[in-house]
């Protein structure tokens, strides 16, 4: 109930470090600001950014901001709109009701809670609005940003790892002690031993023997590990190789049946696409993307509409309308069919002019995952070569089961990856063919409308 919640708030607030010195009266008597304040306080001592006097910011920014440190600690606040309302309300007049059930939620999980604020400041990602972020230095910018996230993530993987592993001060003391007496036990042992020898005749010669044995087998294994360790060297040499030998064939596969012609046709095959995309395609998606814009910009600076201007605008589209019918049945009754032919002309090429721009946007989305194709497989050759790298460095070296997947999983990507290029040389190929189409029928037209011109002279 409430008296032991604020009986347990009381008591956290009152050890260290927040030292309140409250009690059940005076915690219940506190006033809203205040209230706020000692949430405020202990959100702080969670996350230190938040350490600030509530009263030099307004009530809607202080609820933004606890907000968001709630949302980073995953409090969950009520999610039906109007429990959240009656949250919010709650929050800003500092209400009782609703402050000290997040008081103790936060006091009960402190620990739990500074850790994952401290996390929050490095894994929390920046939103970059999209404008921006098509930046290319920027892109590069939030890519590394990515990486280092990642990095620090395993980092902070490996020092939890080593935290959880290490042992306690006192199993150490416990070890150190149990050592110490196997060692007096062993150095007992020895000088019993030591004096059944002196008993035996050639004790001394006896001993430079055995401890000659002991070197000579000390030896013996330490060449056995050079050994292993050479072998493993050897295997990942073949490997390399291997790899080195498989990418040249693939290069020399990619250039046979490969001449001049054949290699300037597809470059300006290429060149022909590429101004295709940035004198056509690409301005006239900027061009609409800016009158959206604009018709965005038109909307949001006029007034409120009320039903009446909508009525007015409806009756207005109802003429429009009208007006473009009536146009429509007239211009129908007036052709003949020298106009259904330049019609069919140009419904043929605006057809043609759909489908070069679906491809087009095939062709560019093919692009894209081969770029995204080529990245992992460096990364992932990169990686590799890290691995194998480590390895005369104490490191493990990469197991062979766990090689033999990677090189499935890489034959896989290379199958992906002739395929997509294969799909994107028939989207070329075909943009080349709708092109070629596409001009045809422009000239076709031009000769009707000449043909009509002429028509209309002699009948003129």
């Amino acid at each position: 109930n409430m008296t032991d919640n604020l009986k347990y708030i009381v008591q956290e607030l009152n050890k260290e470090p927040f030292n309140k010195n409250l009690n059940l009266i005076t915690c219940d008597s506190l006033e809203p600001i205040q209230l706020l304040q000692i949430l405020n306080d202990v959100i702080a001592e969670i996350d230190e950014r938040h350490q600030m006097d509530i009263r030099n910011e307004s009530a809607d920014q202080t609820f933004a901001r606890i907000i968001d440190a709630l949302r980073i600690f995953r409090f969950k606040p009520p999610s039906d709109p109007n429990h959240f309302e009656t949250f919010k309300l709650g929050l800003v007049q500092g209400n009782k009701t609703t402050v000290y059930p997040i008081l103790e939620w936060l006091l009960q999980k402190r620990p739990e809670l500074k850790k994952r604020a401290y996390l929050a400041r490095f894994l929390v990602k920046i939103n970059i609005p999209a404008e921006i972020a098509q930046d290319e230095e920027v892109e590069n910018l939030y890519i590394q940003y990515e990486e280092h996230i990642e990095e620090f993530k395993q980092v902070h993987k490996n020092v939890e790892a080593a935290k959880s592993a290490s042992l306690p001060t006192g199993d150490i003391k416990k070890d150190i002690k149990a050592m110490q007496d196997e060692k007096e036990q062993l150095v007992r042992r020895v000088d019993r031993t030591k004096k059944r020898v002196q008993s035996f005749p050639n004790s001394a010669s006896m001993l430079q023997l055995a401890q000659r044995l002991r070197l000579e087998k000390e030896h013996e294994a330490k060449i056995s590990r050079q050994i292993s360790d050479q072998r493993t060297v050897i295997q990942s040499c073949q490997s390399r190789a291997q790899r080195l030998n498989q990418q040249v064939k693939d290069m020399r596969q990619a250039a046979a049946g490969s001449t001049a012609d054949g290699l300037i046709a597809r470059l300006e095959e290429e060149k022909k696409i590429n101004r295709y995309m940035v004198t056509e395609k690409l301005p006239a998606e900027i061009a609409t993307e800016k009158r959206q814009v604009a018709d965005l910009q038109k909307i949001a600076s006029e007034p409120a509409m009320g039903q009446a201007d909508l009525e007015q605008y409806r009756a207005k589209m109802r003429e429009v309308n009208a007006e473009i019918n009536q146009l429509i049945e007239k211009k129908m009754m007036a052709g003949d069919v020298r106009d259904d032919k330049a019609s069919l002309f140009r419904q043929q090429a605006s057809i043609v002019s759909r489908k070069k721009a679906a491809a087009a946007e095939a062709l560019r989305e093919a692009r894209e995952e081969l770029n995204r194709a080529e990245e992992e497989l460096q990364a992932r050759r990169a990686t590799l070569e890290a691995n194998r790298g480590q390895q005369g460095g104490g490191e493990e070296v990469l197991k062979e089961a766990q090689f033999r997947e990677y090189v499935a999983k890489l034959r896989t990507k290379s199958t992906v990856y002739k395929e997509k290029k294969r799909l994107m040389n028939e989207l070329i190929a075909e943009n080349g063919i709708l092109t070629r189409t596409l001009e045809i029928l422009r000239q076709k037209e031009e000769a009707v409308k000449r043909q009509i011109s002429q028509a209309e002279k002699r009948a003129e």
